[in-house]
């Protein structure tokens, strides 16, 4: 049996925030929460305070998986903050 090998969700890549646990796919919203403020808020703060604010009051998705991760991560490269409130409505 290996060790259990620690996270550090400031320097890793976003694939490696779903292998917390053998097998995960997903990860639930309020971790998701956290996670994005933790490893994007510093970075992307206007986008992870929309998507947050959003994600909170949502009903639909239970859980995020990584092509959804990193789909808002492409998005928030991308975005021009100058044009962040147009943009996140389309979200």
């Amino acid at each position: 049996m290996h060790p259990k090998k620690r996270v550090n969700p400031i320097s890793c890549s976003p694939s490696d925030l779903f292998r917390t646990k053998e097998r995960q796919k997903s990860i639930d919203i309020e971790s998701m929460c956290q996670l994005l403020d933790l490893v994007l808020g510093s970075q992307f703060r206007a986008q992870v305070d929309y998507f947050i604010e959003y994600l909170k009051i949502q009903s639909d998705y239970k859980v995020i998986n990584l092509d959804q991760w990193m789909g808002f991560f492409r998005f928030c490269n991308e975005v021009r903050r100058e044009k962040i409130s147009e943009r996140m409505k389309y979200l």
